[in-house]
């Protein structure tokens, strides 16, 4: 007597991931159980991510039996920008008879759901600005370094700062996790700001995040605050000669006050020794060579335009050629 026993072979394949505590890798957990009345050899997976292709599962799989092993991947910043990793795997199994039969992983024996694993963002953004006083005392050269301090790329970037007239200025490029960027403006003093002796500033940056999200900071002196810049204002003496050598040689040949530029609008005004006017310029520029007067002694006066007014200034100034 033969009775027949009709073969029913079965597959599942469950896959799971779990993302690493440093949130660089997830290391996932592959489940194949025999859901058929036949053993199964010949047992392979595929798994275009983790770059398996018909790889060997070694044994075979009695009815009801499952084997479990895991494999790691490597995120990628793609991965990390996306904010999760979604992935299919499949399994193939031969039956006795040689037939196969197949499975398409899921997130659990009865479905074919691909396995999805968030990648949590952490944007982050730094600011760092600092200032320094040009030689001549004129103006500020702030110098601005923006970090990406998060996991996630950034973009959109624009810097805010009011005193240099500065409103959601665009930053070219992006910023890639623990990239930076450095750029400079000049800032000229203000007479209120010589007055002061300092100048104190802050400036706020923004960056896009790949999923639309806002990251800011406000700049500090270093990454980890936000303290304003405070850049200090020497006084500059003011430095009148009393001599010149107008003779072409390109040293000394002009009247030039060291420190003059702090004070726009100051007028110079050159006398003979018989009082004379020989020169006025009500807003001097360093530029008076005595062209077209003899050697000899000159008298000037100085009317200099400072925050508390007008101060005046008398010398004289020898001319030799």
């Amino acid at each position: 007597t033969v009775v027949p026993v009709p073969s029913a072979p079965g597959i599942s394949l469950v896959k799971t991931g779990a993302l690493s505590t440093d949130g660089s890798s997830i290391t996932y957990t592959f489940t194949l159980r025999n859901t058929g009345n036949v053993t199964l050899s010949n047992l392979v997976l595929n798994d275009a991510k983790l770059g398996m292709s018909n790889e060997p599962v070694p044994g075979t799989l009695v009815p009801g039996g499952s084997t479990t092993f895991t494999r790691t991947y490597t995120l990628t910043q793609a991965d990390i920008n996306a904010g999760s990793v979604t992935n299919t795997a499949n399994t193939t199994g031969q039956t006795p008879g040689g037939g196969t039969v197949t499975d398409t992983s899921g997130t659990t024996g009865d479905n074919n759901t691909p396995t999805v694993v968030p990648v949590p963002s952490a944007p982050g953004i730094t600011l760092v600005k600092a200032g320094v006083v040009s030689t001549d005392g004129i103006t500020i050269t702030y110098t601005f370094t923006i970090r990406n301090t998060g996991n996630v790329a950034l973009s959109n970037l624009t810097l805010t700062d009011a005193k240099l007239g500065m409103v959601d200025e665009a930053i070219p490029g992006s910023l890639a996790p623990g990239g930076s960027t450095t750029f400079t403006r000049t800032y000229t003093l203000t007479s209120a700001d010589i007055n002061t002796g300092s100048v104190t500033n802050t400036a706020t940056v923004t960056g896009q995040t790949p999923d639309g999200r806002r990251t800011t900071d406000v700049s500090g002196t270093r990454e980890d605050n936000d303290t304003p810049t405070l850049t200090p204002v020497p006084a500059l003496e003011l430095l009148i000669p009393n001599v010149i050598t107008p003779n072409g040689d390109g040293m000394n040949d002009r009247f030039v006050i060291k420190g003059l530029q702090r004070y726009p609008g100051s007028g110079i005004y050159i006398y003979n020794r018989w009082g004379n006017m020989v020169y006025q310029n009500k807003n001097y520029d360093n530029t008076w060579d005595g062209n077209g007067l003899n050697e000899g002694t000159y008298y000037y006066i100085l009317k200099l335009n400072t925050p508390q007014g007008e101060k005046v200034h008398k010398g004289w100034i020898e001319l030799l050629r």
